[in-house]
């Protein structure tokens, strides 16, 4: 009798076993970038000495999935209906807003921990932190560390780049042996943009977080 309920115990063991295994893994916390396509860009109005202006850029949107809910991060009016992970480091998205119809939008998961970055602010060399966006790279910048995480979207490459310095109100780092600097502007009223320059030609980098 002991030696039928000790079976009937190790039985429902591998059962139980067997089951978690075909469960699907628990995600948390993985950050999604949708890049914005040539001419797609959001736009907004402000007031500047009393006349209207309006300023218009890239609608890169970041995704925040954290356990089975999520949300975009750079754009408080776009809300997100629902989510799908792909293989391949990809996702789906589907998403609205304000007085529009739904959207479905494809997203790359980007390699970022939530040490990767700072927290940006209005001063010193915090300016430069956060998740920060040129062209196809995407960075992860902690100045506290002096450490970049940097993304290649094309290649799917992440290079981490130590020991970035300042130097006159500009910060410069590498990108496969290229001297990179940015340093910010007042271009937008949105967050914070930065003027940047490599190789003597002149490019806009733009924060993306927070």
């Amino acid at each position: 009798m002991k030696l039928s309920r000790f079976l009937i115990a190790i039985t429902l063991i591998t059962i139980f076993v067997g089951c978690q295994k075909d469960e699907p893994a628990l995600y948390s916390d993985f950050l999604f970038l949708k890049s914005a396509e040539a001419g797609e860009t959001t736009c907004v109005e402000y007031s500047e000495s009393g006349r209207p202006i309006k300023y218009c850029h890239p609608s890169n949107v970041l995704f925040l999935v954290s356990g089975d809910s999520t949300r975009v991060l750079n754009n408080a009016g776009i809300k997100v209906e629902n989510f799908q992970l792909l293989p391949e480091d990809q996702a789906v998205f589907t998403i609205s807003e304000t007085k529009s119809a739904s959207l479905l939008v494809h997203a790359r998961k980007l390699p970022f921990l939530n040490d990767d970055y700072g927290r940006q602010l209005s001063e010193g060399d915090a300016r430069f932190n956060g998740i920060l966006k040129i062209d196809n790279y995407v960075l992860a910048v902690n100045m506290a560390k002096r450490e970049i995480n940097i993304f290649d979207l094309d290649a799917n490459k992440l290079t981490i780049v130590e020991a970035a310095t300042v130097h006159n109100n500009a910060l410069f780092f590498k990108i496969e042996n290229k001297i990179w600097q940015i340093w910010p502007s007042k271009l937008s009223p949105v967050g914070y943009v930065f003027q940047g320059l490599v190789e003597g030609k002149q490019f806009l980098c733009y924060t993306l977080y927070p």
